[in-house]
Parts: structure tokens; sequence; C-alpha cells
């Protein structure tokens, strides 16, 4: 497993549908830098 992941478990009944979303947000201390990532803004 990696540090700081998060996993969902969902049990879904047969023949059933489940709708999920999941949102996230990246969150960088001001003194490092990404690097080769989208900067434009």
């Amino acid at each position: 497993m990696v540090r700081g992941a998060r996993r969902w478990l969902v049990t879904v009944p047969s023949g059933q549908s489940v709708k999920f979303n999941a949102q996230y947000a990246l969150r960088l201390p001001s003194d490092r830098t990404l690097v080769g990532g989208n900067r434009r803004f």
C-alpha cells in the first residue's frame, strides 16, 4: 500500500449498480517545487 493512499471497499449486491464519486486535493508545502508538472493556472 502507498503511504497516504486511500481506498474504499464498496459492497454492491448482485444485479444492482452503485454510483461512486470521489474528489481529492493536493497540498504541497511552499518550499517544495513540482517537477515536470503543469504550471499553467
